[in-house]
């Protein structure tokens, strides 16, 4: 279920992952020299598959990986820098082979540069993993310029899906599917590689043209558009009310319950100031809620009383202190605040995780949201908000 996208930073454990997959992504992208802070969809990808792998790990349940091996030959040098990764961010836990072999995966798809274009898509199958998928999508659109896109579904997604000449990819066999498919290794070998091209050869052999030219069917169907002007109204209704009510305030208060109280004052999006505060102070209960190696606390809540999502921070006259995700005692002298509606539809929720990644992007984010300068905050959160929306215009107008 986690692999639905249906887990965002912004729950209550996965803060604490998310500094630790952003340290990976770090230390990758430092050894590399190749740009991956701001891909979140490796991001994203590995918050998801962290959780549970820190999980199995801690209670010693074992992790078998049928790919170690290949992966292990065939990405040797990314596999020693990520293991590197590894015990860097995770000093003190012993992380098996079998568990950065997956991680691999996820950095491997990330890796390749730009995706060409060209009239034919595709659709991957994995048994292994959301990273087998993504890696196998990734090394497709690398080795095979005439796909115009690449995308991974599930057994259950491919038999409602409606197929005409598109190109399906499987790493497992297919015995009662009657559409042609291709059946690869999850690593893509260069037979495979083969196939693929032999495929899309027989497939795209040009038809004899007629005097009558045919009508051309759209690409996509009148409810594929209806759904995507939905979605995209969605995402810029909440970034709307995010940058509507983004500020950065000074409270003189010295107590963080005072602090939130003030806060919860002036926001207009909420039905309950009091019933804000103390879910906010719950939250806090649950456990650390200052971000390790800074001066900053980050009360998030959701809740029905919530009409609208916020984005606030508050700088404190006087320090207070508070316990960190790390469960260590640490002084906060800034407390950012953010409220989602409970329910809320998905746009609104992946555009707040976002916004929580963003705090923890850089050490140069860090110190932004450290340094109290309002209009600066400001103009960056929105510089980056308003790419996002590009950006999930553009994916939901590809898909």
């Amino acid at each position: 279920k986690l692999r639905q996208d249906k887990e965002y930073v912004l729950e209550e454990s996965s803060f604490q992952v998310a500094l630790k997959a952003k340290g990976l992504i770090q230390f990758v992208e430092e050894k590399l020299g190749v740009g991956l802070l701001d891909d979140q969809s490796l991001f994203q990808g590995l918050v998801v598959h962290l959780k549970p792998a820190m999980y199995r790990i801690k209670q010693k349940m074992g992790i078998t990986n049928p790919l170690l091996e290949r992966i292990q030959s065939d990405y040797s040098d990314l596999f020693a820098i990520v293991k590197q990764a590894v015990h860097h961010v995770f000093p003190s836990t012993d992380v098996p082979d079998e568990e950065i072999g997956y991680l691999v995966m996820h950095f491997g798809s990330a890796l390749p540069g730009a995706k060409p274009a060209g009239p034919l898509k595709a659709y991957t199958i994995c048994s292994t993993g959301i990273g087998t998928s993504k890696m196998l999508a990734a090394r497709l659109q690398q080795e095979v310029p005439e796909l115009t896109s690449v995308k991974n579904i599930s057994l259950f997604e491919l038999s409602n899906l409606e197929l005409d000449d598109d190109l399906v990819i499987s790493t497992i066999p297919l015995p009662d599917f009657d559409h042609d498919h291709i059946v690869v290794s999850p690593v893509l070998t260069k037979e495979d590689l083969t196939k693929v091209h032999a495929y899309i050869r027989r497939h795209n052999a040009i038809p004899v043209q007629t005097e009558r030219t045919a009508f051309k069917q759209p690409v996509r169907s009148f409810d594929q558009i209806e759904k995507t002007v939905g979605s995209i109204q969605r995402y810029s209704d909440a970034l709307q009310n995010i940058l509507r009510q983004l500020s950065v305030t000074r409270s003189e208060k010295n107590a963080a319950e005072e602090v939130l109280k003030e806060a919860c004052t002036v926001l207009s999006s909420i039905q309950s100031e009091e019933t804000i505060v103390q879910a906010l102070l719950q939250r806090e209960k649950l456990g650390g809620i200052g971000i390790p190696g800074t001066k900053l606390a980050f009360f998030h809540a959701r809740h029905p009383d919530v009409l609208t999502p916020s984005f606030t921070m508050h700088r404190l006259a006087k320090p207070v202190i508070l316990e960190g995700m790390d469960q260590q005692k640490m002084e906060s002298d800034t407390i950012i605040m953010m409220l989602s509606p409970d329910p809320y539809h998905v746009e609104g929720l992946e555009l707040l995780s976002m916004i929580s990644s963003l705090i923890i992007e850089s050490d140069d984010s860090i110190a932004l949201f450290q340094s109290g300068r309002e209009e600066e905050i400001k103009e960056w959160t929105a510089t980056k908000l308003e790419t996002f929306l590009y950006e999930k215009i553009t994916e939901l107008r590809s898909v």
